[in-house]
């Protein structure tokens, strides 16, 4: 049970750490974020005018660099070990789940 209490507690310290740069990261990234009036909806179909929408709301961007490095790693990784990791993650059960160690985090 003690293990278990140190392992939420330090879960608990991550999230917040995790959404503090967050917050920051928005609102560094607020002044970048084109205001839906600069971006002419003329020209685009339904699928280009929901993508645009998603990043003037900051909710879609492009992978950086680092992203393009991390997923080119997986992709070098064998087959048999990527499928290893994916079954190990799917696997995994936390008790409590994260949502709720989310959840009771916001409260």
């Amino acid at each position: 049970m003690a293990v278990a209490e140190v392992q939420l507690k330090e879960l608990v310290k991550r999230v917040e750490y995790l959404e503090r740069g967050l917050h920051r990261l928005e609102i560094a990234l607020e002044p970048l974020v084109a205001p839906a009036s600069e971006v002419s909806p003329e020209g685009l179909n339904e699928k280009e005018r929901g993508l645009a929408a998603l990043r003037r709301a900051g909710l879609l961007v492009d992978p950086s660099p680092y992203t393009h490095a991390l997923a080119e790693e997986w992709r070098k990784r064998p087959k048999e070990e990527r499928e290893r990791i994916q079954a190990e993650l799917r696997a995994l059960r936390l008790d409590p789940p994260l949502s709720e160690i989310i959840i009771q985090n916001r409260r």
